[in-house]
Protein backbone atom coordinates (compact mmCIF):
# COMPACT_ATOMS: atom_id res chain seq x y z
CA UNK A 1 0.00 0.00 0.00
CA UNK A 2 1.25 3.48 -0.85
CA UNK A 3 1.80 5.82 2.08
CA UNK A 4 -0.06 9.09 1.75
CA UNK A 5 2.11 11.98 2.87
CA UNK A 6 0.00 14.92 1.80
CA UNK A 7 -2.38 16.06 -0.86
CA UNK A 8 -1.46 15.62 -4.49
CA UNK A 9 0.79 18.33 -5.85
CA UNK A 10 -0.63 20.18 -8.84
CA UNK A 11 0.68 18.34 -11.90
CA UNK A 12 1.05 20.07 -15.27
CA UNK A 13 1.91 18.38 -18.54
CA UNK A 14 3.24 21.66 -19.90
CA UNK A 15 6.71 22.89 -19.05
CA UNK A 16 5.46 26.10 -17.45
CA UNK A 17 2.87 26.52 -14.73
CA UNK A 18 0.49 29.05 -16.28
CA UNK A 19 -0.42 30.67 -12.97
CA UNK A 20 2.85 31.64 -11.28
CA UNK A 21 6.61 31.84 -11.85
CA UNK A 22 8.61 29.10 -10.16
CA UNK A 23 12.07 27.79 -9.38
CA UNK A 24 12.84 24.27 -10.68
CA UNK A 25 14.04 21.96 -7.91
CA UNK A 26 14.82 18.78 -9.82
CA UNK A 27 13.66 15.65 -11.58
CA UNK A 28 11.26 13.14 -10.06
CA UNK A 29 10.87 9.69 -11.64
CA UNK A 30 8.69 6.68 -10.87
CA UNK A 31 8.82 3.32 -12.62
CA UNK A 32 6.45 0.52 -11.76
CA UNK A 33 5.47 -2.85 -13.20
CA UNK A 34 2.22 -4.40 -12.02
CA UNK A 35 0.65 -7.79 -12.71
CA UNK A 36 -2.96 -7.56 -13.81
CA UNK A 37 -3.97 -10.88 -12.23
CA UNK A 38 -4.84 -14.32 -13.54
CA UNK A 39 -8.64 -13.82 -13.50
CA UNK A 40 -8.42 -10.53 -15.40
CA UNK A 41 -6.02 -12.21 -17.81
CA UNK A 42 -8.55 -15.00 -18.47
CA UNK A 43 -11.36 -12.45 -18.94
CA UNK A 44 -9.14 -10.47 -21.29
CA UNK A 45 -8.34 -13.58 -23.32
CA UNK A 46 -12.04 -14.38 -23.58
CA UNK A 47 -12.80 -10.77 -24.62
CA UNK A 48 -9.99 -10.99 -27.15
CA UNK A 49 -11.72 -14.03 -28.64
CA UNK A 50 -15.25 -12.57 -28.59
CA UNK A 51 -14.37 -8.90 -28.98
CA UNK A 52 -15.23 -6.03 -26.70
CA UNK A 53 -13.78 -3.79 -24.07
CA UNK A 54 -12.05 -5.21 -20.99
CA UNK A 55 -13.30 -2.85 -18.28
CA UNK A 56 -11.56 -4.68 -15.47
CA UNK A 57 -8.19 -3.90 -17.10
CA UNK A 58 -9.10 -0.23 -17.45
CA UNK A 59 -10.14 0.06 -13.82
CA UNK A 60 -7.09 -1.87 -12.67
CA UNK A 61 -4.70 0.27 -14.70
CA UNK A 62 -6.17 3.43 -13.17
CA UNK A 63 -6.67 2.19 -9.62
CA UNK A 64 -3.61 -0.04 -9.25
CA UNK A 65 -1.09 1.62 -11.55
CA UNK A 66 -1.64 5.26 -12.55
CA UNK A 67 -3.01 6.82 -9.35
CA UNK A 68 -0.53 5.10 -7.00
CA UNK A 69 2.34 6.07 -9.30
CA UNK A 70 1.24 9.72 -9.28
CA UNK A 71 0.93 9.54 -5.49
CA UNK A 72 4.46 8.10 -5.23
CA UNK A 73 5.74 10.79 -7.60
CA UNK A 74 4.30 13.49 -5.30
CA UNK A 75 5.74 11.75 -2.22
CA UNK A 76 9.15 11.46 -3.89
CA UNK A 77 9.11 15.16 -4.75
CA UNK A 78 8.29 16.04 -1.13
CA UNK A 79 10.84 13.62 0.36
CA UNK A 80 13.64 14.65 -1.98
CA UNK A 81 13.19 18.40 -2.29
CA UNK A 82 11.86 19.53 1.10
CA UNK A 83 14.44 21.78 2.74
CA UNK A 84 13.87 23.53 6.08
CA UNK A 85 10.20 22.55 5.99
CA UNK A 86 9.64 24.12 2.55
CA UNK A 87 8.70 21.57 -0.08
CA UNK A 88 7.77 21.65 -3.74
CA UNK A 89 4.54 23.29 -4.81
CA UNK A 90 3.93 21.48 -8.12
CA UNK A 91 5.29 19.12 -10.73
CA UNK A 92 5.57 20.48 -14.27
CA UNK A 93 6.39 18.79 -17.55
CA UNK A 94 4.82 15.48 -16.55
CA UNK A 95 5.42 12.66 -19.01
CA UNK A 96 3.72 9.33 -18.41
CA UNK A 97 4.13 6.18 -20.48
CA UNK A 98 1.80 3.25 -19.74
CA UNK A 99 2.35 0.09 -21.76
CA UNK A 100 2.15 -3.68 -21.49
CA UNK A 101 5.34 -5.24 -20.17
CA UNK A 102 6.80 -8.14 -22.11
CA UNK A 103 6.22 -11.37 -20.21
CA UNK A 104 5.59 -15.04 -20.85
CA UNK A 105 1.80 -15.47 -21.04
CA UNK A 106 1.19 -13.08 -18.15
CA UNK A 107 -0.66 -9.80 -18.17
CA UNK A 108 1.79 -7.20 -16.91
CA UNK A 109 1.55 -3.42 -17.24
CA UNK A 110 4.40 -0.98 -16.87
CA UNK A 111 4.36 2.75 -16.15
CA UNK A 112 7.11 5.32 -16.25
CA UNK A 113 6.25 8.82 -15.03
CA UNK A 114 8.60 11.76 -14.63
CA UNK A 115 8.51 15.51 -14.31
CA UNK A 116 10.20 18.48 -12.65
CA UNK A 117 9.44 19.39 -9.05
CA UNK A 118 9.12 23.17 -8.65
CA UNK A 119 8.66 25.72 -5.90
CA UNK A 120 6.63 28.86 -6.51
CA UNK A 121 8.50 32.11 -6.05
CA UNK A 122 7.40 34.47 -3.31
CA UNK A 123 6.52 38.05 -4.26
CA UNK A 124 9.90 39.23 -2.96
CA UNK A 125 11.78 36.57 -4.95
CA UNK A 126 9.75 37.41 -8.04
CA UNK A 127 10.56 41.13 -7.67
CA UNK A 128 14.27 40.33 -7.16
CA UNK A 129 14.21 38.09 -10.24
CA UNK A 130 12.64 40.86 -12.34
CA UNK A 131 15.26 43.31 -11.02
CA UNK A 132 18.05 40.89 -11.97
CA UNK A 133 16.52 40.43 -15.43
CA UNK A 134 16.33 44.21 -15.87
CA UNK A 135 19.96 44.75 -14.82
CA UNK A 136 21.06 41.86 -17.04
CA UNK A 137 19.23 43.45 -19.99
CA UNK A 138 21.03 46.74 -19.37
CA UNK A 139 24.41 44.98 -19.31
CA UNK A 140 23.58 43.00 -22.45
CA UNK A 141 22.46 46.14 -24.30
CA UNK A 142 25.72 47.88 -23.38
CA UNK A 143 27.67 44.83 -24.53
CA UNK A 144 25.81 44.70 -27.85
CA UNK A 145 26.46 48.42 -28.38
CA UNK A 146 30.17 47.99 -27.62
CA UNK A 147 30.36 45.10 -30.10
CA UNK A 148 28.61 47.22 -32.76
CA UNK A 149 31.08 50.05 -32.21
CA UNK A 150 33.98 47.61 -32.43
CA UNK A 151 32.67 46.16 -35.69
CA UNK A 152 32.18 49.67 -37.11
CA UNK A 153 35.76 50.55 -36.14
CA UNK A 154 37.06 47.42 -37.88
CA UNK A 155 35.07 48.29 -41.01
CA UNK A 156 36.51 51.82 -41.03
CA UNK A 157 40.00 50.45 -40.55
CA UNK A 158 39.65 48.04 -43.51
CA UNK A 159 38.26 50.84 -45.71
CA UNK A 160 41.19 53.02 -44.78
CA UNK A 161 38.81 55.64 -43.38
CA UNK A 162 40.27 56.26 -39.97
CA UNK A 163 37.96 59.05 -38.88
CA UNK A 164 38.63 58.25 -35.26
CA UNK A 165 42.34 58.09 -34.53
CA UNK A 166 43.68 55.21 -32.55
CA UNK A 167 45.51 56.37 -29.40
CA UNK A 168 48.21 53.73 -29.92
CA UNK A 169 48.92 55.01 -33.44
CA UNK A 170 49.31 58.58 -32.09
CA UNK A 171 51.77 57.41 -29.44
CA UNK A 172 53.99 55.71 -32.04
CA UNK A 173 53.96 58.82 -34.30
CA UNK A 174 55.29 61.09 -31.55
Amino acid sequence: MVKQVGPYLPIYTIHQDPTRPFQPLGLVVQHKTEGMGVIRDLVARFKDFTGGRVGSYDRSVHADLIYPTLRELCNQARDTYTVDGVGPDAIVGLVMDVKPAPSNDMAMMQIIAYGTAVRYLTEEEEAAMKQEETSLRVVLRALVEAIREFIDEIRRWFRGDRARADPLDQATIM
